[in-house]
């Protein structure tokens, strides 16, 4: 698929998401072309939101695993980019992951399928994921700070 395709496909999709509130930091919704993100931890959201949107697969983290052990596991069909603090993920083949460290999600990190780049020059990212506002799924602008281990690029 062609990567302006890509974004394109990803750009529409959020059009379609299923909002259950609106508050002032992102758009909570209950699911996301299709996958449901109500109630759900990131992890098995994001899975679901990278195998049908980017025909990609994450690895099962085991029971007592969280979004920040993406990071040291093998990861295939993705490419692991670090957080330099001045960078930002590249959409040239769309798609990414970010990936948050201990420091959020009480110590099992986070994760969340980047939408679009928002703002380069604050290193801000547009994201949909599950379980940020109390349980719920969201679409809104996240900053790459230090909390931010990297993100996964489709390879």
């Amino acid at each position: 698929m062609r990567t302006s395709t890509l974004r394109i496909i990803l750009a529409s999709l959020a059009l379609v998401a299923t909002t259950s509130a609106v508050n002032a930091q992102g758009q909570c919704i209950t699911s996301y072309a299709g996958v449901p993100l109500y109630n759900r931890e990131c992890v098995p959201a994001a899975r679901d939101l990278a195998s049908k949107l980017l025909g990609r697969s994450i690895p099962y983290l085991g029971v007592n695993g969280g979004a920040k052990d993406l990071w040291t596991v093998a990861t295939p069909g993705w490419t692991k980019i670090g957080n330099t603090g001045k960078n930002i993920p590249s959409m040239s083949k769309g798609g990414a992951l970010v990936v948050w460290g201990p420091s959020v999600g009480n110590g099992y990190g986070h994760v969340a399928l980047v939408l679009g780049v928002a703002n380069p020059t604050k290193r801000t990212v547009w994201v949909v994921e599950a379980n940020w506002y109390l349980g719920s799924g969201s679409i809104r602008e996240a900053q790459l700070d230090g909390k931010v281990l990297g993100w996964l690029m489709p390879s």
